[in-house]
């Protein structure tokens, strides 16, 4: 296959596949928690979310052993270094800080259109319901399973895709695109487009789906699962938005100085291959 042809089904073909596989895989989920709790099916979206979680992780490992089975290669992942790690919280900070300089941008757009939009995206995201059972399914499906899955879809089939043929700048961007129209609503596109962005960069710079996933975990915990578990004071939102701002510039130097490091590592790693290669002839 030409090197064209394989650049369109890695950034549309596969990109579109994913999206539709995930939609039907929400809908699915949806039909099967409206066959138990009829058409108020809404108060029970944990359950919805749960479901479409514990499924789609399945889908996803029966997909990444088929695809290494058969020789197209295998996702990187492994328990990662500390500095992978330390990577990781910095981008989960950041994407927060990220975030709330987006909607702090957003509120200030005074049009009819965004404004409705606005008023969406907060009926969406309000807690229907306040039962243990409904929050502990909440926060295992929204700070565990959901990243999880998404990790597996758009990042190690998606993004992993993209960088097997392209320069990583345009895969990063084009698959953070796919992340973002994938949340389908306008005012979390914009947002999610951005975290998109900042997850491909941490699976780019540690070569380690394990990473991506952390990320995304932490970013949705201190982003909503903290606060239907504690309830922090004002002093300590307060604090922990100083820490999302301040991580924005942090994270990105953490980027630059690992990506010089593991160049480095890579050069240092080829030179020495001839050697050995010579020492066993």
């Amino acid at each position: 296959m030409s090197k064209v042809g394989r650049v369109i089904i890695q950034y549309v073909v596969v990109p579109l596949a994913c999206m539709i596989a995930y939609y039907l895989l929400i809908s699915i989920s949806l039909e099967t928690v409206r066959a138990f709790a009829g058409e108020d099916v809404m108060k029970y979206d944990y359950a919805i979310y749960t479901l479409e979680g514990i499924v789609g992780i399945i889908l996803c490992l029966l997909w990444f052993r088929a695809y290494r089975k058969y020789g197209f290669g295998q996702i990187p992942y492994s328990k990662g270094k500390s500095e992978d790690w330390l990577l990781a919280v910095f981008a989960a900070l950041a994407m927060l800080g990220i975030s709330a300089l987006y909607f702090t941008a957003i509120n200030n757009i005074h049009t009819p259109y965004i404004e409705r939009s606005m008023r969406e995206y907060n009926e969406m995201m309000e807690v229907t319901s306040s039962s243990t059972l409904a929050v502990a399914l909440n926060l295992l499906s929204s700070c565990l399973l959901i990243p999880v899955l998404e990790e597996m879809i758009f990042r190690g089939v998606v993004f992993q895709g993209m960088l097997q043929v392209s320069h990583p700048v345009p895969a990063i961007l084009v698959s953070g695109f796919c992340f973002g129209v994938m949340h389908g609503q306008v005012i979390q596109i914009g947002y999610a487009f951005l975290c998109g962005i900042v997850l491909a960069v941490v699976y780019y710079v540690s070569k380690n789906l394990v990473m991506s996933i952390a990320t995304h975990m932490l970013f949705n915990f201190v982003g909503s699962g903290i606060y239907e578990v504690f309830n922090p004071s004002e002093v300590i939102q307060y604090i922990l938005e100083v820490v999302e701002y301040a991580a924005i510039p942090i994270f990105i130097i953490m980027v630059i100085l690992l990506i010089r490091f593991k160049k480095k590592q890579d050069k240092k790693s080829k030179m020495t291959v001839p050697v050995e290669s010579k020492g066993e002839q």
